[in-house]
């Protein structure tokens, strides 16, 4: 889908974000290790915001048999018939989210832990899914038109996973999938998950006795994984590769007996590390850092209510439009002042661009702006935060602000390798930056495209969302494969053009 994007430049935006797609993929995980009534509730609760939330649903509950009546709309969505509003518990009743709303996503990171850590304890409950949404993963031949036995029997296949481009799923669910015993598995992705490593993953689970094999490349998917009971113990990651690995481990350790936990090296994203752990004592499981290791002891999760926060990653885009249009009035919900996400750093980033936000009731945010000189040069380490480099960048550029951001280097191997989208793509609007191994660049200039330029996000949804800034500066311009930010942010086109 190409998209014409014309940014409306005046008057009020009251915004409701996605959960964190971060923390709703940890509550997931929790959820799946803990109990069927646990991963029923969190399902229900979380809903499935996004395709990436979607993709772990799927894959979590159909581990679990539950049964999940799939029906086509006629807008070519996919839905499970609805759950109640209210979902009796071990703990009683449990209110569903209402202020988050059934369409916005949740925090990406966040869903996707939740997911693995309740499928452990034994329950008879089953689950129907509310709000299964269109996702790229489900075939084309059941696109449109599929009838329920079609799509019944697609969703209960489920000896193979496809988690198409859904990175956290591929980490998270190998680890989960490599401790169930007596289920046997394919965990596949679309070709640019093909080529995103997993080999420190996959070693550190063999260590604990895994038996997992690789169907093509050696280091990267497809995965064919024999579920088998884990053995904890000492190991050594490498802590500069990806944080999902180690969040990978960590979740599963309890039921494997604990592990202490070793990350070699210079630690990227440790916010993530850190939300995984506080998700997990959260769950009952006392994991924490110890004379530079991580322990996890061994024991069961226990149910609460999942802790899901509005989309830090998410409210990026609009701090760095109200950095571009002052004259906007915006408000963001729910946001935390609190929050267990890296990327509340954004908050911090965009000061010297003179945006301030201002806290509510611990529900939501106002952003507002001061008259301040814009830095001559702007310069911050982004390895906790990578995430934020696209929105940091594009803003930065359209301020004509120089910039150099480092500690990057894992964005090489994201959704699109975006240090070299983002230098071409910005070199499209006239922004000349240097991508380094680890630094992206520029130096101030800018010259001025011939004509209004159409920007490819490389199917990456973060580039798109932060590329769309670009029509605050230069009207007509078009980007392709606009429908990518389905992954995490599905209502951010609507939101932003209305």
């Amino acid at each position: 889908m190409d998209l014409s994007v014309e940014i409306p430049l005046s008057g009020r935006r009251e915004v409701l974000l996605p959960p964190s797609k971060s923390l709703a993929a940890r509550e997931l995980v929790i959820a799946a290790l803990t109990s069927r009534e646990s991963l029923s509730q969190t399902v229900t609760v979380l809903g499935t915001c996004c395709d990436d939330t979607a993709a772990m649903a799927r894959a979590l509950t159909s581990h679990n048999d539950y049964t999940h009546v799939i029906e086509c709309t006629q807008n070519d969505e996919y839905q499970a018939i609805s759950s109640p509003s209210k979902i009796e518990g071990a703990g009683g009743s449990m209110k569903i989210f209402d202020d988050l709303g059934g369409t916005s996503p949740k925090s990406k990171q966040v869903l996707r832990r939740y997911r693995i850590a309740q499928v452990f304890r034994n329950s008879s409950k089953q689950i129907s899914l509310e709000s299964l949404s269109y996702s790229p993963s489900i075939p084309l031949y059941l696109r449109g038109g599929a009838d329920t036995q079609q799509l019944n029997h697609y969703y209960n296949s489920n000896n193979y996973i496809n988690v198409e481009g859904a990175g956290t799923a591929m980490r998270f669910l190998t680890a989960f999938m490599a401790c169930q015993r007596g289920r046997c598995v394919t965990l596949d992705g679309n070709q640019r998950m093909r080529h995103r490593p997993i080999a420190p993953l996959v070693d550190a689970l063999r260590h604990m006795g895994a038996t997992i094999d690789y169907i093509d490349r050696k280091g990267f998917p497809p995965l064919k994984i024999e579920g088998r009971k884990l053995h904890g113990g000492a190991l050594a990651l490498r802590g500069d590769v990806s944080s999902q690995f180690t969040s990978a481990l960590l979740m599963v350790a309890p039921v494997a007996g604990g592990i202490t936990l070793t990350l070699e090296g210079d630690i990227v994203s440790r916010p993530y590390i850190d939300m995984t752990l506080a998700l997990m004592r959260h769950h009952g499981i006392e994991a924490r850092w110890h004379d530079g290791a991580i322990v996890v002891p061994a024991g069961c999760y226990t149910a609460a209510a999942p802790h899901i926060e509005g989309d830090w990653s998410a409210a990026s885009y609009w701090l760095g439009l109200k950095a571009l249009a002052p004259q906007l009035c915006i408000t963001l919900s729910p946001l935390s002042e609190h929050s267990l996400q890296g990327d509340h750093a954004i908050a911090t980033m965009m000061e010297p661009l003179g945006v301030r936000v201002r806290y509510y009731n611990n529900k939501c945010v106002t952003l507002e702006h001061d008259a301040v000189q814009l830095p001559s040069r702007y310069c911050r380490d982004m390895a906790a935060t990578p995430d934020l480099v696209p929105t940091l960048a594009v803003t930065l550029c359209l301020l004509r602000v120089p910039f150099a951001l480092t500690g990057v280097a894992t964005l090489r191997l994201k959704e699109s390798d975006r240090l070299e989208a983002l230098r071409q793509e910005l070199g499209q609007l006239g922004y000349c930056v240097e991508a380094g191994d680890n630094a992206l660049r520029y130096d101030g200039n800018h010259t001025p495209p011939a004509s209004p330029p159409v920007l490819d996000p490389h199917g990456d949804h973060r580039l798109a969302m932060a590329l769309s800034l670009a029509a605050t500066r230069h009207h007509g311009i078009v980007i392709n494969n606009a429908q990518v930010v389905t992954k995490s942010y599905p209502t951010w086109w609507q939101q932003l053009l209305q």
